[in-house]
């Protein structure tokens, strides 16, 4: 994960407000409220490495269901390419790769962010290529880690007693 530059958006700052129309209907942040969000920052979907990277996040859907946990994958391309995904899809997003500061010199960058129920932005990557970000499985680790930390102090749900007795 590449270091924040001043104004990008970091861990332990809220969640960026946007409500845009995807392949499910109306994506907005705010009414996500109370529930996980990973967002799958993705520049073109009808690219290989895109769809190869895809093709893992199905195989968790039963644990992200238990979280009611929600994934929308964000690209640059057209809506047509993102019709058969599982989950929704925010196309054509270029204002949105620049509101999460995926772009670079090079264009849009993918990225991954995993935010928590109270809109805690709790992991942010963004990388150069698809190789470089976190494993489906390890996307669902982060978010059932976030999702049993304390709120107001992050300590995992296990050691809560450890941490205020």
């Amino acid at each position: 994960m590449i270091a924040a530059r001043t104004g990008e958006i970091v861990p332990g700052s809220r969640l960026p407000h946007f409500a845009r129309e995807s392949t499910r209907g109306l994506i907005d942040t705010e009414a996500l409220s109370g529930r996980p969000v990973v967002l799958l920052f993705l520049p073109l979907l009808s690219e290989l490495g895109c769809r190869s990277y895809l093709q893992d996040f199905p195989s968790d859907q039963a644990e992200y269901q238990r979280l009611e946990a929600e994934i929308v994958v964000i690209s640059t391309g057209s809506p047509e390419s993102g019709t058969d995904l599982p989950f929704p899809v925010i196309a054509g997003a270029g204002d949105l790769f620049h509101q999460f500061h995926f772009i670079h010199d090079e264009g849009p960058w993918w990225g991954v962010v995993i935010a928590d129920r109270y809109g805690i932005l709790d992991r942010v990557f963004s990388e150069p290529s698809c190789g470089q970000l976190p494993s489906e499985s390890r996307v669902a680790q982060l978010l059932q880690s976030a999702e049993s930390s304390c709120p107001e102090c992050g300590v995992p749900e296990q050691h809560w007693v450890d941490a205020v007795g």
